[in-house]
Order: C-alpha cells, then sequence, then structure tokens
C-alpha cells in the first residue's frame, strides 16, 4: 500500500511540472508540448524502476537511548505468556485497485479488438487506406502498420477538406501517434483512480491533434476553411451518435480551432536536431524527481549514567574565642598539639557487575520486548537463586546492572522463538559481559489420531480422523505463524489392521517457502512400516499457510505425529 501511494504521488508530480512546462511553452509548437507529455508519460510508466534503482539521499536521524536503570527482582521465574496472534485485515484497497486495473484493461483491449474489427470489415481504397460504414470521421489505427480509415461520406465532402483530412492522418502516421498513445493508456491503467492523469492524457491527445492540423497548415492548406470543415463534420458526428472511435475529433475542439484560426501561431515541425534535445531536457528535469529516495540512517547515542556525587558534611563553624585563664592555658601547656583534620574521602564502595547484549532473529533485525531471566547460581543448595528481569528496548538492545560477582545463567526468550541461554562465572567484581543472544524459529506442532475398528470387530468400519492440535508459533508482529490450510486425512492401511498394527508415527519435516512439506520427513520413533508409508502419503499432500519472519517467507522446521489407533470391541 505505501508502495501504491508514493508511485502516485511522485506520477501526480511529474504530471504537474507538465503541465507547468506545457504553459510555458504556450506560443511554441504543438508537437514540442507533445513531446514534454510523451517524455512525462513515460517516466510515470517507468516510475517503478526508478524507485528501485534510483539514486539516493542519506536522512541521518539521532536516536538518544537512555540505559535500563530499573532492576526487579522475583522470587520465582516468571512464565512466558504467549503473544496474541496477527490480526490479519482483508486488503480491501488492494482489491478494489486489482480489480480497477482488470475493468479499464479489458476496456482498452475492447477498444483494439473493435479497431481491428473495423480494418477487417474495411473497403480497401488504396495502400494504407480504406473506408468504413461504422464510423462518422476520419481516424488512424494500428500500430506496426498503421491504416487510414475514412468514413462513406468522404465521397461527398469537398476535395480540398478531404485532401486536408488525408494529410492529417498521415501526419498520426509520420509521427507514430498510434504507438506514442500507449504511454497515456497504460499509466492510466495503472493509476484509474487518479484524476489528473486522465487529465494530462486529454492534454497529450490535444496536442497530438493540433501538431497534426499544424501539419496540414504547413501544406498549404487554410485555417480558416480547414476549421469550418472540422466544425461539420463534428456536427455531423453529433447528430449521428458519437462513435467511441471518433473520439479525437471532437476532444478539445474548441482549442483546435482556435489554433487554427490563430495566424501568428507557430507551427514549426520538430526534426532530430530539436527532438533530441527537448527530450533530453524534459528528462534531466523530471527523471531526478520521480527517483530520487530517501535513505534514512539512525545513530544510536547511550545517554551515559550521572556520576554520583558525595557532598561531604559541613563541618561546624570555630566558636567564639574564650578568654584565656590560668586552668586552660596549664592544660595546653600539657596536652600535644594535635594535627590539623584532613579533608575528608569518598568511601570505596565494591564494584558490581553488568549484563547487557542485544537481541536479533535469524534476519539479523533486531527484536524488542524480548524477556531476559539472570538468574544467581548459589553454591549452597539451600540459599534461594537470585532472579532478575527486564526487556529489550525498541532497538532490541538489554542492560542489568548492579550484580556481584558469582555464577549466573542469562535466558532470552520470546514466543515463537527457541530460547536462548548461556551460562557465565566471575569472581572479579566489576565485570562486563556483552551477550548478543540470535533466537531461532522454534518448531511447529502438528497432532492427528487415525482410528479404526479392531479385525475382530463385526460391527461396520468406522474411521474417525481427530483434529489438529498444534502449537502455533507466535510473537508480536516479527513472526506470524504457518497455518494448515489444506489437510489430506491419511488412510488405516489394511496390512496393518490384519495384523493388528497401532501407534503413533512420528515426523519431522520441513516446511519450504512455499508451504509445502520436504520429500523427505524423517520418521523418529520406532514405527511398523506400513503405518510411516500411511502418514508420508497424507502428510507430503498438505499445506501450509508458510511461516512469515518480517514479512518474508521463511523455511520453518515441523513435527507431526500420526496416533494410529484400533478401537476396542463393544
Amino acid at each position: 500500500m505505501s508502495w501504491l501511494i508514493d508511485y502516485t504521488l511522485r506520477a501526480s508530480l511529474v504530471l504537474t511540472l507538465a503541465f507547468l512546462v506545457s504553459r510555458i511553452f504556450n506560443r511554441r509548437p504543438a508537437a514540442l508540448k507533445h513531446l514534454v507529455w510523451s517524455c512525462a508519460f513515460c517516466i510515470a510508466l517507468l516510475l517503478p524502476l526508478f524507485l528501485q534503482f534510483g539514486p539516493k539521499y542519506r536522512v541521518v536521524r539521532e536516536l538518544l537511548v537512555e540505559p535500563a536503570q530499573t532492576t526487579v527482582s522475583v522470587s520465582a521465574v516468571a512464565a512466558t505468556v504467549p503473544a496474541r496472534p496477527p490480526v490479519r485485515s482483508i486488503p480491501y484497497i488492494e482489491i478494489a485497485w486489482i480489480a480497477g486495473i482488470i475493468v479499464f484493461a479489458a476496456r482498452l483491449w475492447k477498444g483494439q479488438r473493435d479497431a481491428r474489427t473495423l480494418v477487417r470489415n474495411a473497403r480497401q481504397l488504396s495502400s494504407g487506406i480504406a473506408e468504413s460504414d461504422a464510423i462518422s470521421s476520419p481516424l488512424t489505427t494500428g500500430i506496426w502498420k498503421p491504416y487510414i480509415l475514412l468514413p462513406a461520406e468522404h465521397r461527398d465532402w469537398d476535395p480540398v477538406f478531404l485532401k486536408s483530412a488525408i494529410e492529417h492522418e498521415l501526419a498520426h502516421v509520420r509521427r507514430r501517434d498510434c504507438l506514442v498513445q500507449w504511454l497515456p493508456n497504460i499509466v492510466c491503467v495503472v493509476q484509474w483512480f487518479n484524476p489528473l492523469v486522465w487529465l494530462a492524457r486529454a492534454e497529450m491527445l490535444c496536442e497530438s491533434e493540433r501538431a497534426c492540423d499544424d501539419a496540414v497548415i504547413r501544406s498549404g492548406a487554410k485555417g480558416s476553411a480547414f476549421a469550418r470543415d472540422l466544425v461539420d463534420v463534428a456536427r455531423s458526428i453529433c447528430t449521428k451518435g458519437n462513435s467511441s472511435m471518433s473520439i479525437a475529433l471532437t476532444t478539445k475542439l474548441e482549442r483546435r480551432i482556435a489554433r487554427l484560426l490563430d495566424a501568428s501561431a507557430n507551427r514549426n515541425p520538430l526534426n532530430a536536431a530539436r527532438v533530441i534535445p527537448a527530450a533530453l531536457a524534459a528528462l534531466a528535469l523530471l527523471a531526478p524527481i520521480a527517483g530520487i529516495r530517501g535513505e534514512q540512517v539512525t545513530k544510536v547515542k547511550t545517554i551515559p549514567p550521572l556520576a554520583a556525587v558525595v557532598v561531604p558534611k559541613p563541618v561546624a563553624a570555630p566558636s567564639a574565642p574564650q578568654k584565656a585563664t590560668p586552668h586552660l592555658i596549664a592544660q595546653a601547656q600539657q596536652t600535644p598539639r594535635s594535627q590539623p583534620p584532613t579533608a575528608p574521602t569518598l568511601t570505596d564502595v565494591p564494584a558490581t557487575g553488568t549484563f547487557s547484549g542485544t537481541v536479533t532473529d535469524p534476519t539479523g533485525a533486531v527484536v524488542p520486548n524480548a524477556r531476559i531471566l539472570v538468574t544467581s547460581v548459589p553454591q549452597d543448595d539451600t540459599v534461594k537463586p537470585n532472579i532478575y528481569s527486564t526487556l529489550s528496548g525498541p532497538l532490541g538492545q538489554w542492560s542489568l546492572g548492579g550484580l556481584p560477582a558469582g555464577r549466573y545463567t542469562v535466558d532470552v526468550s520470546v514466543p515463537g522463538f527457541t530460547g536462548v541461554r548461556m551460562t557465565f562465572a566471575s569472581q572479579e567484581p566489576g565485570f562486563n559481559f556483552t551477550f548478543p543472544a540470535r533466537l531461532t524459529i522454534g518448531r511447529v506442532m502438528e497432532s492427528l489420531t487415525v482410528s479404526a475398528p479392531a479385525k475382530t470387530v463385526n460391527a461396520e468400519a468406522k474411521t474417525t480422523i481427530g483434529g489438529v492440535a498444534g502449537k502455533p508459533v507466535r510473537v508480536g508482529g516479527n513472526l506470524q505463524a504457518a497455518r494448515l490450510i489444506h489437510k489430506v486425512d491419511p488412510i488405516y492401511p489394511q496390512a496393518a489392521l490384519d495384523r493388528g498394527l497401532q501407534g503413533p508415527v512420528t515426523f519431522m519435516a520441513v516446511i519450504d517457502k512455499q508451504g509445502f512439506i520436504r520429500n523427505n520427513p524423517l520418521v523418529t520413533n520406532n514405527a511398523a512400516p506400513e503405518l510411516v508409508q500411511a502418514g508420508l502419503d497424507a502428510i507430503r499432500l498438505w499445506q501450509f499457510e508458510p511461516t512469515k519472519l518480517n514479512g518474508e517467507p521463511v523455511e520453518i522446521v515441523t513435527e507431526i505425529t500420526v496416533n494410529f489407533q484400533l478401537e476396542t470391541a463393544k
């Protein structure tokens, strides 16, 4: 969805710039403005490639992270609460967009089919020119082999106007307008919801007609006479009912008439010396706007903890001098002079250790809200261990401080992933140990029961297939659990029934990125070959919705238990 929004905004910006350039070149030849529109639609069509391979600019963002200060002490290991499975919403917008593409593509295909039908049913007049009763105005159709179709009424037209009409259509053939017109048509199909695209397409079609009108004037026809004849043909179309193939004549007709009557209009044709610089200038102006991409770089800065400041006790001010008495003088002579008081010193604080680290998933992406348990291992069994708990931050980082020297176990757990454990021991105070934890995806458990009556039972045989009791992989937002979407029930083999064989068969298999089980599941217990083959034939046809890690399908190990059970006699 974000890609579609970005594509729409950039295409709208490119077409808006083309509107501005077209207004700036208002007094320029119509062929030049048509070239500007062609370049704009070409860039709009190639925008997905520009968004993928265009130039990048960096946006550096600094993120200040405060180290964890709070340490929680618990008396027992906290139970891991499984995260809620992600709620899958129906992508209504994407469905509507794709449905619109299908409708407008079918409409475009129908127009091309009608054009081929007209050419096939037309009466040939000369090489590349034919007449048809199904149209009301001249038109040109065909991409690689253009055809000029004239209405049946052309026999009643003035020879001068007929010559001008044919010259107008020959200008379309020389300019390859039938091929160039596919650029806006395809963009309109993809962005059918964008009114700016349809408005730009109409502008480009109008400039194409005006450029061909300029070719008619350059051939020697009078603009006023040709304009009068165009109005007469347009009036006849309105009386007969407008044909879908005659829209080009009536599109922006008032602007065409105004240009035909403007004697000061610039009608110079475009040659290669003008086309190439104009096209390069248009591409140089519009392509960077379409293809430039932003790349955000995040720099993490940790806020250093504030140092502890010890303020010495204030020393009481000396009392007022007392008057010396003979008794005090004698006492001072007998008592040795004491040393001057020294400055107060900081009390030595015993150093404590710190555990820290970063939690990542198998793709290397950070995992927030991972639970970290640091448990002390006392030397005496009678001493209760201390357990410290914390969670990883938004960037997967965590830290636990204030720990005395000793032996510890560090456990990192996230629902849906296999936990990571490490043992650490240090007798040196003030240790600082970094523990990078890389998680692995946990297993998916599937089990079912296949029951059948024993051979000694004379009642009608019944086969009961139990439900699937699974342990879905769950993680908050980053990991989407595999889900069984198609199951084939195993059939109790007749050879096992005859021999009275029953029991569980446990398979260890790998679900690939397409959601299918690989062809070589591993049997992890001792089971009869008949039961193994029956279970294997069934689970190979199972299909899962694949596990997705950060939106990308990944392979995952699953454990499937098929329990073959004989019913007891009643």
